[in-house]
């Protein structure tokens, strides 16, 4: 497609660089090239100028999942911070940031955050809602005074432990496939 940015009414900054959305301080540009879109951190639109080292990527969604900081890192269904806060409130907890970042920095996901994305979706969301149970468990969550969980709940981990088995996805497989009989 020729098409010529001056027919946009959009306005390269002084380098030329064109930015398309940003998350705070870090914007993704086009720029341009093989590798035409570029992560920046620190980017200044006036004068084109950015600090700390760009990623240039041919694929504006990769250049997306590296710039956005909702989505949790390495994750093949992408989750965000947003899941985790509705899932919180679902669950009548506040979506603080201490407790979000609890969920998501437990150890099993920081050490491993691709963890989620080797579930399905219901997989994930389980996962997830287990992660809450235990942190409310053990006292790990800003929860209102007397908070209590839902009556029964620690009756059903064993199915949602069960229900994650039944999610789990084949290595290098792209679709869930059920697990059989252990």
């Amino acid at each position: 497609m020729d098409a010529d940015i001056r027919d946009t009414g959009i306005a390269p900054d002084p380098k030329g660089n064109v930015e398309l959305v940003r998350f705070g301080s870090t914007a993704i540009l086009f720029c341009g090239g093989d590798e035409p879109f570029a992560v920046v951190k620190g980017y200044d639109g006036r004068t084109g100028e950015w600090s700390g080292d760009s990623v240039r990527v041919d694929d504006l969604s990769v250049a997306w999942d590296i710039a956005d900081p909702e989505i949790i890192e390495d994750a093949t269904v992408k989750w965000t911070r947003s899941d985790v806060a509705g899932m919180l409130e679902g669950r009548g907890i506040e979506a603080n940031a201490w407790n979000i970042d609890a969920v998501v920095q437990t150890p099993d996901l920081e050490n491993s955050p691709s963890l989620l994305g080797e579930m399905s979706k219901d997989g994930g969301r389980d996962y997830i809602d287990l992660t809450i149970t235990q942190l409310c468990s053990a006292g790990m969550l800003d929860v209102p005074e007397g908070f209590r969980l839902e009556e029964g709940l620690e009756e059903g981990l064993d199915d949602i432990a069960d229900r994650l088995d039944e999610y789990c996805v084949g290595d290098g497989l792209d679709y869930a496939i059920q697990s059989r009989a252990r």
